[in-house]
């Protein structure tokens, strides 16, 4: 099958056991790379999971804490930024810090995770693998300067481009390149229980778009009269934010457009309802009450990625993790780009030699320089908006 909008062949499904080859070798780097750092059976704090309605970033918790299961971690807490109140860990525990997009000056949470460095200053602290992405040099340097005066903080990076920021701009006690962890929910089906109603139809292929401040103005996005289903509210609101270049229509392939929020409409909205309840009296409700009833939701909201992924022959997307979970329940997938070089660059040192993965190149200007890779329009609606979609 061809595209012929972005004129490009579709790559063939690949087989299973080309998936498990893969999926072996990656994990096998990524446990080994973990471990000297937190080794099995340790007692850890992880600090910072995600509360929205992003699926990837529920693939990240939910493949932490796969390896916690797997390394028979004594977890000693989980807490969300606005449900952390710094409490005494026993000198012994690792403080775990979220995975992700997260590690710079487009969201919050970094300057939590700052905010731990200083308060912990005896304990070891782990950078859980990260994309890093600073607009500001000052704000870099702020972060260097603080990270470097911790003498046990340890810095995972998920692609070349953050190694070789983090290894020329940062002081870490170590650097290490390592894949993503939501390696870990390979094979996701055996991993987690991905049996349920279908919520989304099968297309030939499906176009998984985010819509947001990480997109630019050359993303193609397809052109369509109508939802795919009953919208969420960001599915209402962001096409009137601007941004987005609409492609010629699909063709004669049987093809929908959505965002991770249309593929669990009803959990989204209950996940933006979990975050204002932390937000507003996260610090009155139990810690791990208020997780286990999260992570329940969240395997939920996978499942229905799950689905919805598993039903196309082809998904396009500027999605990391929607890439890799195309990549995990082995549909092929054509991989597009975010504002700010993201997705080519895991998919450049993980993913260029997979026979069931395409890039697309759409134009988007990749900087010599650090800090000038967002386009103007992006860099403004990033500055005035703020956020909390960072896979």
């Amino acid at each position: 099958m061809r595209l012929t909008n972005l004129n490009i062949e579709v790559p063939r499904r690949p087989e299973r056991r080309e998936l498990d080859t893969h999926w072996a070798a990656i994990q096998q780097r990524l446990s080994s790379a973990l471990a000297e750092q937190v080794p099995a059976e340790s007692s850890v704090a992880y600090v910072d999971y995600p509360i929205h309605g992003n699926t990837g970033d529920q693939m990240l918790m939910l493949g932490t804490e796969e390896w916690f299961r797997r390394s028979r971690f004594r977890v000693i807490g989980r807490w969300h930024v606005d449900n952390f109140r710094f409490p005494d860990l026993p000198p012994e525990t690792i403080i775990i810090c979220h995975a992700g997009g997260n590690m710079g000056d487009l969201y919050r949470y970094q300057r939590h995770r700052e905010a731990i460095v200083r308060a912990y200053p005896d304990h070891r602290i782990v950078f859980l693998p990260q994309t890093i992405f600073y607009r500001s040099r000052d704000r870099l340097r702020q972060t260097a300067d603080l990270l470097r005066r911790h003498d046990d903080l340890h810095l995972f990076v998920r692609e070349q481009n953050s190694y070789e920021l983090a290894d020329s701009e940062l002081d870490t006690t170590t650097l290490t390149l390592v894949p993503d962890i939501a390696s870990f929910l390979y094979p996701v089906c055996e991993t987690l229980d991905c049996r349920g109603p279908k919520t989304t139809g099968r297309y030939d292929v499906l176009y998984l778009m985010r819509r947001d401040w990480e997109w630019t103005a050359v993303t193609p996005i397809p052109k369509r009269s109508r939802f795919a289903r009953p919208p969420d509210v960001l599915s209402v609101i962001n096409p009137l934010r601007g941004g987005g270049s609409p492609m010629s229509d699909p063709g004669s392939q049987n093809a929908t457009c959505i965002d991770w929020h249309e593929t669990a409409p009803l959990e989204m909205y209950q996940a933006w309802t979990s975050l204002a309840a932390v937000f507003l009296v996260g610090r009155m409700l139990p810690a791990r009450w208020f997780h286990r009833r999260w992570e329940r939701l969240a395997r939920r909201m996978f499942v229905r990625g799950v689905h919805a992924i598993q039903g196309a022959e082809c998904l396009v997307t500027n999605r990391l993790h929607a890439h890799l979970l195309a990549s995990m329940v082995g549909t092929p997938s054509i991989v597009l780009d975010n504002s700010y070089g993201k997705c080519s660059a895991y998919f450049d040192t993980w993913h260029s030699d997979l026979s069931f993965a395409r890039f697309f190149d759409q134009g988007i200007v990749k900087p010599d320089e650090l800090f000038t890779g967002i386009p103007r329009d992006v860099t403004r609606e990033l500055t005035e908006s703020g956020g909390n979609d960072v896979s």
